[in-house]
């Protein structure tokens, strides 16, 4: 397994992320708030 430090190009997934993370709080029934995808620039 090949460990990456995600870059600008993954940031196609974080939309895609963000939602299944809500997804899954609703059916647990967790309080985890719904976040909408930032780009964070180092």
């Amino acid at each position: 397994m090949e460990i990456v430090i995600a870059n600008k190009s993954h940031s196609i997934y974080a939309a895609i992320i963000c939602e299944t993370i809500a997804e899954a709080a609703q059916v647990r029934g967790t309080g985890i708030a719904k976040r909408k995808p930032r780009i964070y620039h180092y």
